[in-house]
């Protein structure tokens, strides 16, 4: 997963408190900031703006699709 890349949550994760971390949902479409965070992190922003780490294991990519 590379910058810039979206990614769909498969499982929910809930944040720590004042960690930096961001409570993901199984669904949610989120936008890759950065990748390769020290034990398997990423970093990334959901639809709502919100920005926070996230576990890489937790994702998995979405493919774009061009719609004509």
């Amino acid at each position: 997963m590379e910058a810039g890349s979206r990614v769909r949550a498969e499982y929910d994760f809930d944040a720590q408190p004042n960690s930096g971390e961001m409570s993901i949902k199984a669904g949610e479409t989120l936008t890759i900031i950065k990748a390769g965070i020290a034990g398997g992190w990423l970093e990334g922003k959901n639809t709502r703006g919100s920005i926070g780490l996230f576990p890489e294991s937790y994702v998995s990519s979405v493919q774009d699709s061009l719609v004509s």
